[in-house]
């Protein structure tokens, strides 16, 4: 397949299992990577997959559980894709036993929970319904139009000295 490029306005979300950690457990839902080891993924792309799941998750955050994580036990795909240009971001479930290594570093098969492989399937259908809002390559960003806005509408109190 050498030769053959991705069209320009292509995003990509890695999919993955990536190794369960203190602060990224098994059972607490699908997680966003916001990075890996080596690098931070899209904002924008991040952000637009944040708020649909904050939307699953309903207004007391308890319909759906989902989990915002930097992941920095290694580097996964996205990273190429976004150095090559692409706006890449990732989902991943906790991963346990990772590379067959259980308790006591004895050989233990790798595990996933269920329920989040199910909320990543739903977190999926969810980016696919709701694809035509998302961020495209160029595109004017919503956060900085309205931090854009607040700026201009502050200007003049940046100006004034607050020693004088």
């Amino acid at each position: 397949m050498h030769g053959r490029r991705l069209p320009r306005a292509a995003r990509i979300v890695a999919l993955e299992a990536s190794k369960a950690l203190p602060h990224a457990p098994q059972g607490a839902g699908p997680i966003l990577r916001v990075g890996d080891r080596t690098s931070i993924f899209d904002d924008a792309l991040t952000r637009w997959i944040g708020g649909l799941a904050a939307g699953l998750a309903g207004p007391t955050g308890t319909r759906f559980r989902w989990q915002r994580r930097l992941m920095d036990g290694g580097t996964c795909e996205a990273t190429v894709f976004q150095r090559f240009g692409h706006p890449s971001a990732a989902l991943c479930v906790a991963l346990g036993n990772y590379h067959n290594m259980g308790a006591r570093r004895r050989i233990a098969p790798e595990t996933i929970r269920l329920s989040d492989l199910v909320g990543m399937a739903r977190l999926l259908e969810a980016m696919v319904r709701d694809d035509h809002r998302a961020p495209r390559p160029g595109a004017r960003d919503p956060l900085r139009a309205r931090l854009d806005r607040l700026l201009a509408s502050r200007r003049h109190e940046l100006r004034r000295d607050p020693f004088a």
